[in-house]
């Protein structure tokens, strides 16, 4: 597996992530 692979794999999710967590929402039930 290229390392390319998986950083085009993993940036979308790592930014998705971080995008939930730091997006201030109503609703803490959900991780």
């Amino acid at each position: 597996m290229r390392s390319s692979q998986l950083i085009q794999r993993v940036i979308p999710e790592l930014r998705n992530f971080f995008a939930k967590a730091l997006r201030p929402s109503h609703r803490n039930a959900q991780p």
